[in-house]
């Protein structure tokens, strides 16, 4: 008998429950791998409630979820009909209702969520993420599938033993699609590009696929579409004037929700316009699934005097939690070391300049003033200071010498040295492997030359170019492998039929 394997993508969409935390005080991420034998959700749970539907899948046919149970063990996790080996449960801990309220609004209404924390469980599958559950009580979660959410109620502490069935089959009537193994070699990149023109900032995303190193094609839509835990979301930025003030305000948003711009939040923050009116404007310069991290430039004058203010700094923003508009601290992310890396690199970029602390303005915000740039092929943090001299404002940016945590950026190698490749391609600026190895897209200021890898050489002929806009510059690059493909292909169809 053949091995099956589910389509992981369709996993990835059907069986997830909200991303990260819901505030910068919990964008820590908390998490730690517990004993299994001492799983939060350990035992057999029933769905007990379809909580909402939004499918707008013609094709697909309803699944009868209510009733149907769900085992989680050191061994196995079971959903109906399907059997996951081995799992690996993650846990952290959030701020209940802020989480819901941003990513799941109507949730609040159905359940009465406690104060404080709740924790999520992250189940993970051979070191790939599986799904997220939020626990509300010890006998209650929350789950979403596909386009329907779930309640779940335990119904036993217990577990049949199923620790030998591995090859259970999909059902007549699922949803889901099995794969049987094949000799494809299956991998796609989902490229986000912002271009500039007059300082007015647009974006794009672009889907390139691969079979075997052929191309499927290449799609593309306006604005940025990213691949998150609970399906794919749209990072949007609106402006909104108020009084004499203008600012950027950034929304992010799951594209299968039908209610989704009814949660749109533009509410000014008084407390950064004090007596100041002007401009905030705000760009993007990387969004991964849980961080985004943004350009914030700021010009205008005081109400009760005629002096100017300006900034220019960087954030890096939980996407759970952009309404806050609180950008997460580098310790957050890498730790206590990075303190000492970003006064080293303050030190001696104002060694550099020739300018002293007293030049220094928004001092405050230098530890949190940090976000991600491209160069040679990887993901760099930078921090950036604001400086007076001679009366004139400035702004320089530095290295900030720590490699970027996997819990913000995913996957980052490049398999390719960056000889080897401005060998082949001079013009090159950035450069992509696969996770397989086989491919290599090359990006230069005007264009993205996709080769095949073969014994780890770049094969002598392009498989394709792709060209660029003006000043346009990757800040997103998510992989896709295996089973993920053929779906990303059809969310990105989708999308282009929609429009």
């Amino acid at each position: 008998m053949k091995k099956v394997k589910l389509m992981y993508i369709m996993i990835l969409i059907a069986l997830v429950m909200v991303g990260c935390d819901a505030s910068p005080k919990e964008s820590t991420d908390r998490i730690s791998s517990p004993n299994n034998s001492q799983i939060p959700i350990s035992g057999t749970w029933k769905i007990a409630k379809v909580i909402e539907e939004n499918s707008n899948d013609e094709d697909s046919r309803k699944i009868e979820w209510e009733n149907k149970t769900l085992e989680f063990s050191e061994e196995y996790v079971t959903l109906g009909d399907y059997y996951l080996k081995e799992p690996r449960y993650q846990v952290k801990r959030v701020n209940g209702r802020e989480y819901l309220l941003y990513n799941h609004k109507t949730f609040l209404e159905d359940f009465n969520i406690p104060d404080g924390e709740v924790e999520v469980i992250t189940v993970i599958d051979k070191d790939k993420y599986f799904c997220d559950i939020v626990r509300i009580s010890e006998n209650e979660l929350i789950l979403s599938v596909s386009n329907y959410n779930f309640n779940l109620i335990k119904i036993s502490d217990k577990v049949e033993n199923n620790s030998g069935n591995q090859n259970m089959q999909k059902t007549e009537g699922n949803n889901f699609t099995v794969y049987e193994n094949d000799s494809l070699i299956r991998s796609g990149i989902l490229l986000g590009l912002r271009s500039n023109n007059s300082n007015e900032y647009t974006y794009r995303t672009v889907w390139i696929g691969f079979k075997n190193k052929r191309l499927d094609p290449i799609l593309e839509t306006e604005g940025i579409i990213f691949p998150r835990r609970s399906g794919f979301w749209k990072m949007e930025i609106i402006k909104n004037t108020e009084a004499g003030k203008t600012e950027d305000f950034l929304f992010a948003h799951n594209i299968s929700k039908e209610n989704a711009n009814e949660a749109k939040i533009l509410q000014f923050d008084y407390s950064d316009w004090t007596e100041k009116v002007g401009n905030i404007q705000k760009r993007i310069d990387y969004i991964g699934n849980d961080y985004v991290s943004i350009e914030v430039l700021g010009n205008g004058s005081y109400e009760q005097s005629d002096k100017i203010w300006q900034e220019n700094i960087l954030q890096t923003l939980p996407i759970d939690s952009l309404a806050s508009k609180k950008n997460i601290k580098i310790t957050d992310l890498s730790g206590d070391e990075s303190i000492g890396a970003i006064e080293l690199g303050i030190q001696k970029t104002m060694e550099n300049l020739k300018i002293k602390k007293s030049n220094l303005i928004n001092k405050y915000k230098l530890l949190n003033s940090f976000g991600l740039e491209r160069k040679m092929g990887h993901w760099f943090f930078k921090g950036r200071i604001n400086y007076m001299l001679d009366d004139e404002f400035y702004y320089e940016d530095y290295n900030i010498n720590i490699i970027p945590p996997s819990k913000l950026v995913m996957y980052d190698d490049l398999n390719i040295s960056w000889t080897h490749i401005k060998n082949k391609v001079p013009g090159a600026i950035d450069a992509f492997t696969s996770p397989y190895k086989d491919v290599v897209l090359v990006l230069t200021k005007s264009e993205i030359i996709i080769y095949g890898i073969e014994k780890g050489e770049i094969e002598s002929s392009p498989l394709r170019r792709i060209g660029l806009k003006d000043n346009e510059a990757v800040i997103m690059a998510e992989w896709a492998t295996g089973d993920y493909v053929d779906n990303w292909s059809k969310t990105l169809m989708g999308l282009n039929d929609s429009e």
